[in-house]
């Protein structure tokens, strides 16, 4: 299914750098992605995708994790979610509040699974990503709440 979408996305970057769309017409194709791959190769292919999911990258990775990855209807296995969430942490520019709201949703999901401890190595990369941001405070915050089970870990 993953690669039906990546097939998707260039079709539709082609496309859209072909009739050079207007951008209500590309955001509306942002917010279609239902996988993270697929979205991110787009982004990563065509600058005004790019624009268009800065200006609204959390609500955008907040619906994909939510509906595609954390949802009652959809259940993708450990490694997808496992392998999303690592693409969103090592990647520069999902901001790292957002990474940080995908993290805890995930962690919510997989906790109701029982499976909360895999997301422990994402969590210590994303608290190392703060430290590269000069966020000392926001790494040591987020391992203090992972290792004291504090919510949303609790």
């Amino acid at each position: 299914m993953i690669e039906k979408e990546l097939e998707n996305t260039q079709s539709i970057v082609v496309k859209l750098r072909a009739e050079n769309h207007e951008i209500h017409l590309i955001a509306k194709k942002v917010r279609a992605f239902t996988h993270l791959n697929g979205l991110f190769s787009a982004i990563l292919t065509y600058r005004k995708f790019f624009g268009i999911f800065k200006e609204r990258e959390k609500a955008i990775i907040k619906s994909i994790i939510s509906q595609s990855y954390c949802s009652e209807e959809y259940h993708l296995g450990l490694s997808e979610i496992f392998a999303a969430l690592v693409f969103v942490v090592r990647h520069r520019f999902v901001d790292r509040d957002t990474a940080q709201a995908a993290f805890k949703r995930c962690w919510g999901h997989l906790k109701d699974l029982q499976f909360e401890q895999l997301l422990i190595p994402v969590g210590r990369g994303l608290a190392s990503s703060y430290v590269l941001d000069d966020r000392s405070f926001d790494a040591i915050c987020l391992l203090t709440k992972i290792h004291g089970r504090s919510q949303p870990f609790g």
